[in-house]
């Protein structure tokens, strides 16, 4: 790993144009708000303290507050005006809807943010030219995980997952249980179906509100689903087992051989005798990665929570994160290197990242939704797990949520083409 300290250093002593970096002591701490935490998230919140412990060498304090229900304590600190300094938001649509309710502007960060791929960055300033969070973790969704001793063979093409999902048994793994955001596993695969089948020019129009919930391109993603999990018949457990089964629940402990997601929902400890190979296309046109990430806004003019900022989207930060290897976490940073990541699956999944890659990626379209719409779309999942025969019904539901609600706020920058641009 690089010289971190002396960088670090360098990197949180630079003045980031800040016009509020009079107005509280130098040695103010930092709070920030997180949703990982020791109990259900500890490889996550682990990497991520690593993180923190090399910023406090500058002197810096950093008290983190971690809270599953992330929304619903940062709405509880507002209203009580007592924000964190910083919160961390896995939505876009959330970074956009708390910037009417007191999200600072970031000054000076634009030239950090050149740093980054699309479509992180435009995300990031919400297409505004204005930076209003920075991207400071990653995850590619449009993977299939195997245990290499079951599955000689990957699915290269989508008839060859057709295939493998109607072997006897229940080959597809499938948690769909996440608390109060439970449903958004499903979710992952309808999107992926949909830029499989269309490409990114449906997806973004669904987005966009040109393609309703109720056409015939998003039904059949919704209907393409249920045939590969054979109505709940090819999960173990059934449908119900699905509903109750936590999104991260280990590959190695179910009767399963494939499963759909992020490294992180693999709930793997570790990725030997495990492989992955990228969501095929079903029309042989290669289709897009969908990816997510998570953003750090800021809600003080405390000047250390600026400069913590700008510590964790520099390229000395994702680099000890990244090298975290229990953290599961991947960079949009251009600057850090795959060699930065531990060898193997994760080395692997972050060459996608990387610039020339020639991929392109959409944003997950359930975290552009606002989050009416995405709560809906979730929860419309859980009632199709239990009953497929629903859909008509749901669809008509969830279209009419979308024009109460209204298109994603963020949708012309959904997708990006060329991969690390």
């Amino acid at each position: 790993m690089r010289t971190i300290i002396a960088r670090l250093l360098l990197a949180v002593g630079l003045c980031i144009g800040c016009a509020a970096c009079g107005s509280a002591p130098q040695s103010a701490p930092v709070i920030i708000l997180v949703p990982w935490d020791q109990t259900t998230d500890p490889g996550e919140y682990n990497a991520f303290m690593k993180v923190i412990d090399q910023f406090e060498k500058t002197g810096i304090q950093v008290t983190v507050r971690t809270s599953r229900g992330e929304s619903q304590q940062l709405d509880a600190d507002l209203a009580a005006k007592d924000p964190p300094d910083i919160a961390d938001f896995s939505s876009p649509a959330a970074v956009d809807q708390y910037r009417k309710k007191g999200l600072q502007p970031l000054k000076g960060f634009q030239r950090s943010l050149q740093d980054y791929a699309e479509p992180w960055r435009s995300l990031a300033m919400l297409g505004t030219g204005t930076a209003y969070s920075i991207p400071v973790k990653v995850d590619i969704q449009s993977l299939l995980w195997y245990p290499t001793s079951a599955v000689k063979t990957p699915p290269a093409t989508f008839p060859e997952l057709q295939s493998l999902s109607r072997q006897s048994g229940t080959p597809v793994c499938l948690g769909l249980a996440s608390g109060a955001v439970s449903g958004w596993p499903g979710a992952k695969w309808i999107e992926d179906i949909l830029t499989s089948k269309y490409q990114a020019g449906a997806y973004k129009d669904w987005l966009a509100g040109t393609l309703s919930w109720n056409s015939p391109e998003v039904t059949s993603a919704w209907e393409e689903w249920a045939a590969l999990i054979r109505n709940g018949s090819a999960v173990p457990g059934g449908s119900q087992g699905a509903l109750t089964t936590a999104f991260n629940q280990p590959m190695n402990t179910s009767p399963c051989v494939l499963k759909h997601g992020a490294l992180i929902a693999t709930g793997l400890k570790s990725t030997a005798g495990y492989s992955f190979v990228r969501f095929p296309s079903a029309t042989g046109e290669t289709s897009p990665l969908i990816v997510s990430g998570d953003f750090m806004g800021l809600f003080t003019t405390n000047p250390n929570a600026t400069k913590l900022l700008a510590y964790l989207v520099s390229p000395q930060a994702q680099d000890i994160w990244v090298h975290q290897a229990e953290g599961d976490a991947f960079s949009a940073n251009k600057k850090v290197p795959v060699t930065e990541y531990p060898p193997g699956a994760q080395q692997a999944i972050a060459r996608l990242l990387q610039p020339g890659a020639g991929t392109t990626m959409c944003f997950a379209a359930d975290d552009l939704m606002v989050p009416d719409m995405a709560a809906a779309f979730w929860q419309a999942v859980l009632d199709y797990a239990n009953n497929t025969s629903s859909l008509p019904s749901l669809l008509d539901g969830l279209q009419r949520t979308r024009e109460g609600a209204g298109p994603s706020p963020v949708w012309s920058h959904a997708c990006s083409g060329g991969g690390a641009s």
